[in-house]
């Protein structure tokens, strides 16, 4: 069963959740645990660092009409655990002066591996760009593509979260999901990501679309 303290091997799933008046963006990643020092680290300490990480960049992407909520960490490893939460950094996007864009228009950075095939990639859309990071012709500006590569730097490959002489090393995976048709090893779960790239256009999820229903932050 899984610990809220991760041991080598976990596999945890955070969320980092930006949101409007009445849609949500949620950014999805997985990460292993490599390595342990001393007692560990918690998963709220570990999404307190993601959420220290991340907070400016996302916040750097949204107008003020756009928040930062936080991060959400879960233990995926066998029976999921409970989510522990991190919202000490929520905030108002920091693009000044500038308003929000239909809310399905969105970032992209993609994830890959060192494996060929649709199942070794990933990818994340950024949610609520500001209108100043768009052009009269409707692409998103340079500003707007360093802002992305800020959100995706930001993430990196690993992450090391200390308190003290406790730690805990994570490395940026992709999830493989089996299916009755894939049926996938336990050791073959997840992949390590070696490659991160952001798009230069503008991405769309529907389902933050004002034709969509409305959702409120999940914590």
């Amino acid at each position: 069963m899984p610990g809220t303290t991760p041991i080598v091997g976990d596999v945890l799933q955070v969320r980092a959740v930006c949101f409007t008046l009445n849609q949500i963006a949620l950014n999805i990643t997985h990460w292993r645990v490599t390595s342990v020092a001393g007692a560990g680290q918690t998963l709220f300490q570990i999404a307190a660092k993601f959420s220290t990480d991340l907070h400016v960049a996302y916040k750097g992407w949204m107008p003020p009409a756009a928040s930062f909520r936080g991060v959400g960490v879960t233990n995926i490893a066998g029976v999921r655990s409970v989510e522990e939460v991190a919202i000490g950094n929520a905030g108002i996007g920091t693009v000044a002066g500038t308003n929000l864009i239909p809310t399905q228009v969105a970032g992209l950075i993609s994830w890959k591996t060192d494996s060929a095939g649709r199942h070794f990639q990933g990818r994340i859309y950024p949610g609520f760009p500001s209108a100043g990071y768009v052009d009269a012709a409707g692409e998103m500006t340079a500003p707007g593509r360093t802002a992305v590569d800020v959100i995706r730097i930001a993430y990196g490959f690993a992450k090391t979260v200390t308190t003290g002489a406790d730690a805990c090393n994570l490395q940026l995976v992709l999830l493989h999901r089996p299916t009755p048709a894939r049926p996938i090893p336990p050791n073959s779960l997840t992949t390590d990501v070696t490659i991160s790239l952001r798009s230069q256009s503008f991405a769309t999820q529907r389902r933050r679309g004002d034709y969509g229903p409305a959702n409120q932050p999940p914590f």
